[in-house]
């Protein structure tokens, strides 16, 4: 899959973690997140996306979704 490792500036702080998918929908994105987050929360997250793989990483703060992003 085609992804994006930008890094920007939130709220007067740089960010170096940001990944997203190309050419893909939000609801795909966020289903994809959401079931890494739930079934391999903290920890690395094994995707297989079009026969390529993937490492989605996501953390948890309160038992909510804190950052998740592309490795």
């Amino acid at each position: 899959p085609h992804t994006a490792c930008p890094a920007f500036e939130w709220q007067q702080r740089i960010k170096r973690k940001a990944s997203f998918f190309l050419r893909s929908s939000p609801a795909y994105d966020i289903a994809i997140y959401s079931l890494c987050f739930t079934l391999f929360r903290n920890e690395n997250c094994p995707v297989q996306i079009d026969g390529e793989s993937v490492t989605v990483k996501t953390h948890a703060k309160g038992g909510h979704i804190a950052e998740v992003y592309l490795m």
